[in-house]
């Protein structure tokens, strides 16, 4: 790929620089030494959403949604067919308002069987069985918990990195924020979740 043109044409051709040989040019190219990665899609540019979470639910006693709350951002990264290699998931817990030690994850809409990996994720228990890639263990849809004591990371930045074996298409991933979702104080079977979002199958329907 040229540069060219102007007033001497192509008397002064400029190539352009490829490193990664992926057919995008460096200068656009977010990752310029990787031929797998090309392009950030942050879903909120230049902030975060926020989530609250009301960890007594469904009891009415309490509901001020002050539990947990989650800062977050979405990095699908890209490649140079515009499918999805990295997604990146930014969190920060800014603000406790429990005492009991909760966790938080979410439920991606694909099959654990197509993550790779999984990293950056905080356990200071064992009640979360992890599988090889790092999503949770025994649930056909992916879960990835970032962290299983909200108080182990409170006011801390945290990047967790799932890792496809596959680039898969933007329409596949779904719509962030997914399913995200809190386990209440060390019960990995109390889940709280959004509005009309459902259980995951590790869920105690009881």
């Amino acid at each position: 790929m040229y540069a060219g043109g102007g007033i001497l044409g192509d008397a002064l051709a400029v190539p352009l620089s490829d490193t990664d040989g992926d057919g995008i040019i460096d200068s656009l190219d977010e990752y310029p030494f990787d031929p797998t990665l090309a392009f950030n899609n942050n879903t909120i540019s230049g902030s975060n959403g926020s989530l609250a979470f009301e960890d007594l639910w469904p009891s009415m006693g309490d509901f001020d949604f002050n539990d947990l709350v989650v800062d977050y951002n979405f990095n699908p990264v890209t490649d140079v067919n515009n499918l999805v290699k990295i997604l990146e998931i930014n969190l920060t817990v800014r603000h406790i308002g429990a005492s009991y030690k909760n966790g938080f994850a979410f439920e991606l809409p694909v099959a654990a069987s197509t993550i790779e990996s999984v990293t950056g994720s905080v356990f200071t228990s064992t009640y979360v069985n992890l599988a090889a890639n790092g999503t949770e263990n025994g649930s056909d849809k992916a879960i990835v918990f970032a962290f299983d004591n909200a108080w182990s990371v409170l006011d801390k930045s945290l990047t967790i990195k799932v890792v496809f074996t596959n680039p898969i298409p933007p329409a596949t991933l779904g719509t962030f924020p997914f399913n995200p979702f809190i386990t209440v104080n060390g019960d990995r079977g109390r889940e709280v979740h959004l509005a009309d979002k459902a259980p995951t199958s590790k869920a105690n329907m009881s």
